[in-house]
C-alpha cells in the first residue's frame, strides 16, 4: 500500500503542477487585460459653438458641464481614462472616421454624413431648439409673427422651412453668427428681435449674467430632438464596450440625475 500511495502522488504531481501554472498564467492574464483597459485613453470631443451646459470649455478641453459628466461616468464604468478636446466646427465626421476623435455626444445620426460607419448610444437626452427674446418682446404664435422681423442663428444652420422660406423671400431677416454667447448678445445688443436656441442651453444662460431677468423663451418652438453619443470604431476598446458603459448611465437613472444638476 505504502508503494501504491507514492506511486499515486508521483502521478498526480505533474498534473498539479500544470493546473497550478495555469492558474497563474490565467492570472497574470486578466491582470494585463484589467490594466490595458485601465490605461487605454478615449478621446471625447465636441464643436466650438458647445455651450453651457452641454459642456463649458477653455477653447481647449472640457471643464464642466452635461457630456462632461456623462462621460466621466461611463469611463469610470468601463475602466479607462478620457481626455477632453474641442475641436473646431466642420471637422467632427474626419476626427470620427480618423479616429483621432473618438466619441462625440451631441449629435444625430442626420447630423452626420458617415452615420453608418459609427457605433451609436441611445438616445441620451431631449432637447428643443427655440425662439428667444428679450422680457418685453412680443410673443409669437406662429412663424407668420416673424415677417418684418429679424432673428439670430448659428450660421449654416437650417430651419422650419415656413421660416427658411420667410428668409428667402425677404420678410424675415436672418443674422448669422459664430458663437453661443453672440447669439444672445444680439438681443441685448438690439441686432436681432428674436434667437433660435436650444431650450436647455437657454434656459441655463438665462439665469446667468449677464442675460439673468432680461431673455426669456418667446413661445415658438422651431424643432425637437434627441441627442446621441456617436463612437468611432478606431476607440482603443471595443467601441460596443464604451457604448455599453455610456447606455448604463441612462439606463440606471444616473443621466436623468445629471440632466436635474443643471436646470
Amino acid at each position: 500500500m505504502p508503494e501504491h500511495g507514492s506511486d499515486l502522488k508521483r502521478r498526480l504531481l505533474p498534473l498539479l503542477i500544470v493546473k497550478v501554472t495555469l492558474l497563474f498564467c490565467a492570472g497574470i492574464l486578466a491582470a494585463i487585460s484589467t490594466g490595458h483597459a485601465q490605461s487605454a485613453r478615449i478621446r471625447v470631443f465636441t464643436s466650438d459653438l458647445s455651450a453651457p451646459p452641454y459642456v463649458t470649455t477653455d477653447g481647449v478641453t472640457f471643464l464642466s458641464g452635461i457630456i462632461k459628466d456623462l462621460n466621466d461616468e461611463a469611463a469610470r464604468r468601463a475602466g479607462v481614462i478620457i481626455d477632453y478636446r474641442v475641436l473646431a466646427r466642420g471637422s467632427v465626421d474626419s476626427y470620427l472616421e480618423s479616429g483621432e476623435g473618438h466619441v462625440t455626444c451631441n449629435i444625430q445620426p442626420a447630423w452626420t454624413g458617415i452615420a453608418d460607419k459609427l457605433v451609436w448610444t441611445e438616445p441620451m437626452f431631449a432637447d428643443e431648439d427655440i425662439y428667444w427674446s428679450l422680457i418685453d418682446t412680443p410673443a409669437l404664435k406662429a412663424v407668420e409673427d416673424l415677417v418684418g422681423h429679424s432673428f439670430a442663428t448659428y450660421d449654416g444652420y437650417t430651419h422650419a422651412d415656413a421660416v427658411m422660406a420667410q428668409v428667402a423671400d425677404g420678410r424675415t431677416k436672418r443674422v448669422n453668427l459664430y458663437a453661443s454667447q453672440a447669439i444672445f448678445d444680439a438681443l441685448t445688443r438690439k441686432r436681432a428681435d428674436y434667437v433660435i436656441f436650444s431650450r436647455i442651453r437657454g434656459e441655463y444662460m438665462a439665469k446667468t449674467p449677464p442675460y439673468a431677468g432680461k431673455i426669456a423663451p418667446a413661445g415658438l418652438v422651431d424643432s425637437s430632438y434627441r441627442n446621441f453619443c456617436a463612437i468611432s470604431r478606431q476607440t482603443p476598446i471595443p467601441p460596443e464596450a464604451y457604448k455599453a458603459a455610456l447606455d448604463s448611465v441612462l439606463q440606471d437613472g444616473t443621466m436623468a440625475r445629471i440632466l436635474e444638476k443643471y436646470r
